[in-house]
């Protein structure tokens, strides 16, 4: 049975979530990639996802190679113990799920309902038996590439609406720039590292 239509937010709810995504991008722009290690930083672009994405109880940061599909994980973030173990799920176990369709079709992913989704034939039932219905996915992309992805995960089923895409768009795109810019620095400290050693 399809879920109603969910009602549009309320004004007050609209400025509420823009001071959300606000103080989320904020937050984003104050990291300083050089201060936190690359997992670190990650760990919190996921935490400021929640904040930024209605609805969202867990997210995970991943960083990711999308022309190796049999090893595309490069880095992995997540804000909650379940989203770990979903993400492992996803990339490790069944290399099937909502973030690797995003990152592979640099577009927006959804499902409110994991446990049936046909999409993800062994992914979606899986993820449904430990209770998480919805997913919201969302590729970190900057003009050339795919850097890696953004999973937004809740417990209920439908909680991730349009209104809900939008905004995590809004809030991917800064984080792409901060993910790559975190990934291309943490690449050049571990070669000025091995220099070192060789000299």
């Amino acid at each position: 049975v399809p879920s109603p239509p969910s009602e549009p937010p309320t004004p007050e709810q609209v400025r509420a979530d823009a001071a959300d995504l606000q103080s989320a991008i904020g937050d984003l722009a104050g990291l300083v990639a050089g201060s936190l290690g690359l997992s670190e930083l990650l760990t919190e672009v996921a935490a400021f996802a929640v904040h930024a994405i209605p609805g969202a109880e867990g997210a995970g940061v991943t960083l990711l190679r999308v022309d190796r599909i049999d090893n595309m994980v490069e880095a992995l973030a997540a804000s909650a113990p379940f989203v770990a173990e979903i993400d492992e799920i996803q990339y490790v176990t069944l290399q099937e799920g909502p973030c690797i369709t995003a990152a592979l079709e640099r577009r927006t992913v959804r499902s409110g309902s994991l446990g049936g989704e046909k999409m993800w034939p062994r992914f979606g039932p899986r993820v449904g038996r430990l209770g998480v219905h919805s997913a919201l996915s969302l590729p970190l992309l900057l003009p050339d590439q795919v850097v890696g992805a953004i999973n937004v995960y809740a417990h209920d089923k439908d909680v991730f609406d349009e209104y809900a895409a939008e905004l995590g768009e809004l809030f991917a795109r800064p984080a792409a720039v901060a993910v790559h810019n975190a990934h291309v620095l943490a690449q050049a400290m571990a070669l000025t590292a091995q220099l070192q050693t060789a000299l």
